[in-house]
């Protein structure tokens, strides 16, 4: 019987910034064409942990515990390697993804720009990679060539995501990545996680503070507070069965509001 080994394996992680502990204890894992979601308030420690598996330099951060992907430790990668790894293999959606796009530059030579960074590929190879995810994302053909100003928010952030998946990354972190947007353009943005992932096969890791949107895209969830987990298991598990009061009270806080005009004043979540 083979036993399918995760992508992703995080074991007993602590974050420390000087005497803060950040991160307590954390142990997690992502498989391949999967989604997990990593849910908590403010300051509950999310972030540190998308910021130690990308490897980002942190004034005063100590580490324990270890982070591997398909088997191999991130933490003690040479810098050279770790630089290599992200953005090819891991890449990050950000939640503003369309304020790191320079203004004053068009978008197919930003783009460009960074995959030549990592790939020996050909301007024909770019674009037509290109073509095939705006086609994905519901992207027009114009973008490539227009300015980030000119660019609403919803299509700033399906470009970032298209920008992050041109290497097909074996991992996507998104962190936060519909805060900033209006609910339709949240649901466009989704949608358009889950038809990458269903045509690349990429595991996402989904930082989020609203359970709505975990809900609407995660297949596993883990609720974080003060730096530790709290609650780990499947999604359905944890939202229909919520075993810490915790969670039941980040599910509470989600407003509900009743549709005029529908049959069962349906809920708008």
């Amino acid at each position: 019987m083979n036993i399918m080994k995760p992508l992703l394996d995080v074991t007993h992680l602590s974050i420390s910034y000087g005497s803060l502990t950040a991160v307590n204890d954390l142990s997690f894992s992502l498989n391949a064409d999967s989604t997990l979601a990593i849910v908590g308030e403010s300051g509950s420690g999310k972030s540190s942990v998308l910021r130690a598996i990308l490897g980002l330099p942190e004034r005063g951060r100590s580490w324990q515990g270890d982070i591997s992907m398909d088997g191999q430790s991130l933490l003690t990668l040479p810098p050279g390697k770790r630089r290599a790894l992200c953005g090819s293999a891991i890449a990050m959606i950000f939640q503003d993804a369309g304020a790191s796009f320079c203004p004053v530059r068009r978008i197919s030579a930003q783009i460009s720009e960074s995959i030549r960074a990592h790939a020996n590929w050909t301007k024909q190879q770019i674009r037509q990679r290109a073509e095939e995810l705006m086609a994905v994302l519901d992207l027009p053909q114009t973008v490539w060539d227009a300015y980030p100003f000119e660019l609403s928010g919803g299509m700033g952030q399906r470009v970032g995501i298209l920008a992050a998946m041109m290497l097909r990354p074996k991992l996507l972190l998104a962190d936060e990545p519909t805060s900033a947007l209006d609910v339709l353009s949240q649901i466009c943005v989704l949608d358009a996680l889950k038809a990458l992932q269903r045509t690349e096969g990429t595991a996402i890791l989904l930082v989020t503070h609203n359970i709505a949107v975990a809900r609407h895209l995660a297949d596993a969830l883990l609720v974080m507070r003060r730096g530790e987990c709290i609650e780990y298991g499947t999604c359905e598990t944890v939202l229909q069965h919520p075993q810490q009061a915790y969670t039941r009270e980040l599910l509470h806080a989600i407003p509900q509001l009743p549709l005029e005009g529908t049959a069962e004043g349906g809920l708008l979540q």
